[in-house]
């Protein structure tokens, strides 16, 4: 090819390249000139969008904000509600080396709004400087969730006051929060104490004005915490019998305040150590684990010591045998109950129905009105069950008639195979009946809920549907 003919090809390319830039320059002016609808809200509307976003289910963190284009970063950065939390699942910046620097970013951008945190722990070589931060911002945090992993060194702690704190979770895992955390608090209602040695807390916190307390730690730390907690409402005690001593046995609390508790052991014999030193007037909640007849005694003489109107129970059922849950209505003093919860009941041992049998008497649990079975696991029979709200319903002159039944499924035991499974035309014709129970008796109230891991070998979907098709909030 010759020089002219290479000359001429280039002169058309640079020609041709020319028009393709004129081009880009009209389709640049023209995007310019466009004016995305979005960008025509009022700043306050983004905000609030912004805010419904971060507040919702799935939280959303307010850092996407910031990378879509310019406005909306100046939006979110400005608007205070976005960074007024930071949680520890929540965020991929809690992190160890993006602690510091996340929390920061929040703190700082929240203004002087009130702050909840839940974080980790930095290692060691940041812990002076992630509580020196805290302390800097103390009359801000309103709620304060700090796991400890491994120990910590002796000299850290956090002091100073924290007049907006309302809730305080102090978890630990191996050693952990070496010394205490010492607040002035005045505001401080619920504080979650678990698995820490929390003797020496017993003078680091406002204890007599707390409404709310979960403790899980030895029985002897309980009780000397338990001691210092006059105005006490809700009380939530997971604890170890391991203690450096047991509670003296002249000992004796009354709670005069207290009206839910409860007791989940991590050793079967916590609650029968406990019950016997306890008076709880103004008690109405109560929820355990009848783990033999020990326990149904002590039980039974704590509700008549106290004299307590108890109107909700809650049992936790799993291997718990027949004769025994039948003893805590047999003796025990229930008949101001109105809201009965059973959790993750294990009918394979025919305690279940037992249990349904003997409430298909009015006079067991006489002010019944509302019954809850949670956690069902998919081989228990239903058959007994429907008896029993058969009977509950169509009551008789005087009798307090059941106005709502509650009943949700979980995979939970289901992967025992040495269990009885039940038929599935024994489930259907059981829910056939709860569903014409339910029209019978327009006033009771049937939920059925279910989720996916019902999509087992035991449960299937037509299950599911047969059951979802009466589900009255479906």
């Amino acid at each position: 090819m010759s020089g002219a003919n290479l000359r001429r090809r280039l002169a058309e390319i640079q020609q041709q390249i020319a028009s393709l830039r004129s081009e880009e320059e009209a389709v640049a002016r023209d995007l310019g000139a466009l004016v995305y609808p979005v960008l025509t809200l009022p700043n306050d509307v983004v905000s609030e969008i912004f805010i419904q976003y971060v507040n919702g289910f799935p939280k959303g963190s307010p850092l996407c904000l910031l990378w879509v284009c310019r406005s909306w970063r100046q939006v979110a950065l400005s608007t205070c509600r976005l960074w007024t939390s930071l949680w520890r699942l929540d965020s991929k910046m809690n992190q160890h080396q993006h602690l510091m620097d996340a929390l920061t970013l929040w703190l700082t951008h929240s203004g002087s709004l009130s702050f909840d945190l839940s974080a980790s722990l930095p290692p060691a070589k940041d812990l002076n400087a992630f509580f020196r931060l805290l302390s800097q911002y103390s009359s801000r945090f309103r709620y304060l969730h700090l796991l400890a992993w491994g120990p910590q060194p002796s000299q850290i702690d956090l002091v100073g006051s924290f007049p907006r704190l309302e809730k305080l979770h102090i978890h630990r895992s191996d050693g952990g929060f070496s010394k205490p955390i010492r607040v002035e608090a005045p505001n401080l209602g619920t504080v979650e104490l678990v698995y820490n040695s929390i003797e020496r807390w017993k003078t680091a916190l406002p204890w007599a004005q707390l409404t709310t307390l979960r403790l899980e730690s030895d029985l002897h730390s309980c009780w000397e915490i338990l001691s210092c907690t006059s105005n006490l409402e809700v009380l939530t005690m997971y604890a170890e019998k391991r203690s450096s001593g047991a509670i003296p046995s002249s000992s004796s609390l009354t709670l005069p305040r207290l009206r839910r508790i409860c007791l989940d052991p991590l050793d079967r014999g916590f609650t029968s150590d406990i019950l016997p030193y306890l008076t709880l007037p103004a008690l109405d909640d109560f929820a355990f684990w009848p783990t033999g007849y020990l326990l149904v005694d002590v039980f039974t003489d704590m509700l008549r010591r106290s004299r307590c109107p108890l109107s909700k129970l809650t049992l936790t059922l799993y291997e718990t045998d027949a004769d025994v849950l039948n003893s805590v209505f047999e003796e025990t003093p229930l008949e101001s109950v109105q809201n009965f919860t059973l959790c993750r009941p294990d009918g394979s041992n025919g305690a279940l129905d037992s249990l349904f049998n003997l409430l298909s008497d009015h006079s067991v649990l006489p002010a019944l009105e509302h019954f809850c079975i949670e956690e069902c696991a998919a081989y228990t029979e239903l058959s007994s069950l429907v008896d029993f709200l058969d009977a509950r319903v169509d009551c008789g002159e005087g009798e307090t008639q059941l106005k709502s039944f509650k009943l949700s499924f979980s995979e939970w035991g289901t992967g025992n195979e040495e269990r009885e499974i039940p038929n599935p035309d024994d489930i259907n014709h059981a829910i056939s009946r709860l569903e014409a129970l339910r029209r019978r008796f327009a006033g009771l109230k049937v939920d059925v809920r279910s989720d996916i891991s019902w999509f087992t070998k035991h449960i299937d979907s037509h299950m599911i549907h047969k059951i979802q098709s009466f589900n009255p909030d479906s």
